[in-house]
């Protein structure tokens, strides 16, 4: 699946299901392949409130940067969204746009402002989870060695070079006796990454039970019902998780 464009972003994720914000998929105005802006509105009760967004895409240069930032960027009110993978190239909209704009985020951090309630609300779920008296348990690794500290599947879970040449797609299996605590370990690193900049996502046995049965083979699914189960439930993606997870990723 190709990298969904802010115009498929706001016509899956916005307009088709907020009852509060509308964007116009049509740009008002555009240099292709560098930027676009996009005219929208907050509804609350019988008003509406416009607002507008500048969207820069992955390849946008310095030159279309500067002159759009001089043509259509209104300082205090245009609200600014780019594709993260600008931010491997150059730094120049951030120069620009960072500190001048009603808003500056990636596209990723523009789609978790909107469900921003629901996140803290489900955070709050997992950091209650902690147990207590918790410590962690000599676990041998498939190299053989046996470790406490760090718990080799947190080093797993967050190390972004874990020396074994693989980064993507990662499994970890966690095998031992029943009564062992692997549920209670679960819990202890859920728990954890709960309290640092990142959104775990924990299913256990119990959440099948509200789960609809057709639903059980979709991975998209079981992860969206996890907010769900844990009373933070995200109304408008319903129908839509494969393609909002995969415009949202890590």
């Amino acid at each position: 699946m190709d990298p969904l464009d802010f115009p498929e972003i706001a016509d899956l994720l916005i307009n088709n299901h907020s009852r509060t914000t509308n964007i116009d998929t049509a740009a008002v105005a555009h240099d292709p392949g560098n930027w676009a802006l996009y005219a929208g509105h907050y509804r609350v009760h019988t008003s509406a409130y416009p607002f507008r967004v500048l969207y820069l895409h992955s390849k946008a240069t310095i030159d279309s940067l500067q002159a759009v930032a001089t043509s259509h960027f209104r300082p205090g009110e245009t609200q600014v969204v780019y594709a993260p993978s600008l931010d491997q190239r150059h730094r120049e909209h951030h120069r620009l746009f960072a500190r001048r704009a009603n808003g500056f985020w990636t596209t990723k951090d523009y789609l978790a402002s909107f469900i921003k309630d629901e996140l803290d609300t489900y955070i709050a779920k997992l950091r209650a989870l902690a147990p207590p008296f918790y410590i962690d348990p000599r676990i041998e690794t498939p190299s053989g060695f046996k470790r406490t500290r760090p718990n080799p599947l947190m080093s797993l879970l967050v190390d972004p070079d874990p020396g074994i040449g693989v980064r993507e797609g990662m499994l970890g299996i966690l095998l031992a006796e029943p009564g062992q605590g692997k549920t209670y370990m679960s819990l202890g690193l859920v728990s954890a990454l709960s309290q640092q900049n990142i959104i775990p996502i924990y299913i256990n046995s119990s959440q099948w039970l509200s789960m609809p049965r057709e639903d059980w083979s979709s991975l998209w699914k079981t992860i969206i019902h996890s907010f769900r189960h844990f009373e933070a439930p995200i109304g408008w993606l319903e129908g839509q998780e494969d393609k909002f997870l995969h415009s949202c990723p890590n």
